[in-house]
């Protein structure tokens, strides 16, 4: 068929399946202190930002917005590059989830979440006139801890675990033809809240499961639009 070569190509399928795991990673941007983002004192609408990379495959820019308290959700929007192909993709992605405090003092929280992106692209790739897309569905649970601090600065150290399943399309002349690939997803990292309203949260992501995969190193952003009352 027209996409064999193309669905066995490691390059393009790991890209595919690499920029799924980054959406969902990135789809957490703005989510609570479970993810080493910001509070619930800093207001329910939040915006971040992120930027992720995996050696040798591909890069993520994207952005997202949340709203929610105890029950919270996000939606972004991110664009992948490749590095061992043209083309790129442009990619919707959301979670919803819920924060359950653990504890008497509220510091930390555990976060089930469910976490969905949409993929379109790359056109016409290698000037094949083959059209790609994907999807990946993803269920995970993060766990974050606030560390007592009398400063302006928090520490939130967080760890997270999950599973997903990401499908591709390759589509030509009105034919199509579908592959997936399932994997877990093991994170960790920190975040740096400034003054209740601002959160720098560098982080790690490991595929588990997926062909040979490499760590996702990622940096993202929440912004506080308000402070709550």
């Amino acid at each position: 068929m027209f996409g064999n070569h193309l669905l066995e190509d490691t390059a393009l399928r790991k890209g595919l399946a690499f920029a799924a795991a980054m959406l969902l990673v990135t789809a957490e941007a703005s989510a609570q202190v479970c993810s080493g983002g910001l509070g619930r004192d800093a207001g329910v609408f939040q915006l971040g930002g992120s930027y992720s990379s995996t050696k040798g495959s591909s890069t993520l820019l994207g952005v997202a917005t949340g709203i929610g308290e105890r029950a919270f959700g996000s939606a972004g929007v991110g664009t992948i590059s490749y590095d061992d192909f043209s083309g790129s993709t442009t990619a919707l992605g959301g979670v919803v989830g819920y924060q359950v405090p653990v504890g008497n003092g509220g510091r930390a929280q555990l976060c089930p979440s469910a976490e969905l992106t949409l993929g379109f692209g790359p056109k016409d790739i290698e000037g094949s006139g083959v059209d790609a897309s994907s999807n990946s569905l993803g269920l995970g649970l993060s766990v974050g801890y606030a560390v007592p601090s009398s400063s302006q600065v928090s520490v939130i150290p967080f760890a997270s675990a999950g599973f997903a399943r990401t499908s591709f399309k390759l589509s030509y002349e009105g034919e199509s033809e579908s592959a997936s690939d399932s994997y877990g997803l093991i994170g960790f990292g920190v975040g740096l809240v400034i003054n209740k309203q601002l959160a720098i949260r560098p982080s790690v992501s490991i595929p588990v499961g997926l062909e040979d995969s490499d760590p996702i190193v990622g940096i993202g952003v929440v912004l506080a639009l308000g402070q709550k009352k």
